[in-house]
């Protein structure tokens, strides 16, 4: 039976082909998958001749026996997987397992990036131990204190704080309570405070609030910062995050700036001075360069070489 135009062959002429002519490319692995491939085509053939089998079924049955008789005879002249089982009984693994392995793939540089990587994960979890410790002793959050206590509370702190006093009563601080409790939990190295204040309490605020009510306020180590008004209507509070956004920033900058030195109690070189504010906790440009956070202008060394040079010439 002619398949394509390649003929089916016998046994005998399997058992010549196979031991016969061209030794070089029909080893036994060849008549074995020759001879694999023709068992599938016989059950196939079988299934295909079922009486109770339906006629779709028949027809994907044929057209499956005939592709395996010719992968049946394909196999007697295909040079590939010769090679690829003469590769396997000499090296004793197929082409695709030739992989290298990993072990020679190791230079002196490894142990240099597990030393990183091996540091680097020591970091991450320390981080993490961090954050979780300054969360169990209250960061991350915004806590209600009285104000009766908020001295003693600032007299312990070790990190800045941040403190929301609002009238008591009132709803319109409810806006920025959600503001700070989202700033609390993404910076955990300041304590979020809020207090409620009756107007006969004003006067009992600590002098850094400058008895301005609502407002945010801002101490660290006794220095203070400048204090942010808040609007005592709900019909104004429409800017209300990026005007906190804002001075929460300044803050940041400025306790970065200000460093150890306040701690001592040293004076620190801010340009501009403590004193400027625009009214809404952030500081006024510099006269020099516009800048609206601490820093400081230092003049370089080399441009006055070269004006002297300049001016030898």
């Amino acid at each position: 039976v002619a398949i394509y135009g390649i003929s089916s062959p016998t046994p005998q002429s399997l058992q010549l082909e196979a031991c016969g002519a061209d030794s070089l490319y029909m080893t036994s692995h060849v008549c074995y998958d020759h001879a694999r491939h023709c068992a599938d085509a016989a059950q196939l053939r079988e299934m295909a001749a079922d009486p109770t089998l339906a006629s779709c079924c028949q027809r994907d049955a044929q057209e499956q026996a005939m592709v395996a008789k010719l992968k049946a005879s394909l196999t007697l002249v295909d040079r590939s997987r010769h090679r690829e089982h003469l590769r396997e009984s000499v090296l004793g693994c197929t082409p695709g397992d030739t992989r290298p392995d990993r072990d020679s793939l190791e230079t002196s540089d490894d142990e240099e990036l597990d030393k990183l990587r091996s540091a680097r994960l020591h970091q991450l979890q320390a981080a993490a131990r961090e954050a979780r410790s300054r969360r169990e002793s209250g960061h991350g959050t915004l806590q209600t204190l009285d104000l009766v206590d908020l001295k003693d509370f600032l007299k312990r702190a070790e990190a800045p704080v941040v403190i929301h006093a609002c009238l008591e009563g009132s709803s319109s601080g409810h806006e920025a309570d959600e503001i700070l409790t989202l700033l609390a939990s993404r910076c955990l190295e300041a304590r979020f405070i809020r207090i409620e204040v009756g107007r006969k309490q004003i006067p009992q605020l600590p002098a850094f609030f400058q008895g301005q009510v609502p407002a945010l306020a801002w101490i660290h180590e006794e220095v203070a910062g400048p204090v942010l008004a808040l609007p005592a209507d709900d019909e104004e509070v429409g800017n209300l995050e990026p005007r906190i956004q804002r001075w929460c920033s300044g803050l940041a900058s400025r306790a970065a700036s200000l460093g150890p030195a306040s701690a001592r109690g040293e004076p620190t070189h801010e340009s501009p001075s403590e004193g400027d504010s625009d009214g809404e906790g952030g500081l006024l440009p510099c006269a020099e360069c516009g800048r609206r956070y601490p820093h400081q202008h230092i003049r370089s060394v080399t441009a006055h070489v070269y004006s002297d040079e300049d001016d030898d010439r």
